[in-house]
């Protein structure tokens, strides 16, 4: 029992988390608000973003496993 109970911890430390795909709301706002995506919260770093339509805005450190954008054009905001 022990070993089992053992080799089930070992597998469980090793599995990687699961991505959830949290969705932007579209309109305007700054990604680290929790209530520009639904569900409503930041997506973390083993989180996939999913910008389909509007305008979002980073004022801070933003860290996600994926970035989907869709979208006609996609502003980095750096300038010359």
């Amino acid at each position: 029992m022990r070993r089992t109970l053992t080799a089930f911890a070992l597998a469980c430390a090793i599995l990687p988390l699961r991505a959830d795909t949290i969705k932007w709301n579209g309109g305007s706002g700054d990604v680290n608000t929790a209530g520009n995506w639904t569900p409503a919260l930041v997506p973390g770093p083993s989180d996939i973003a999913n910008i389909k339509s509007g305008t979002a805005t980073m004022a801070a450190d933003f860290s996600v496993s994926e970035l989907k954008i869709a979208c006609d054009w996609v502003s980095t905001g750096a300038t010359d």
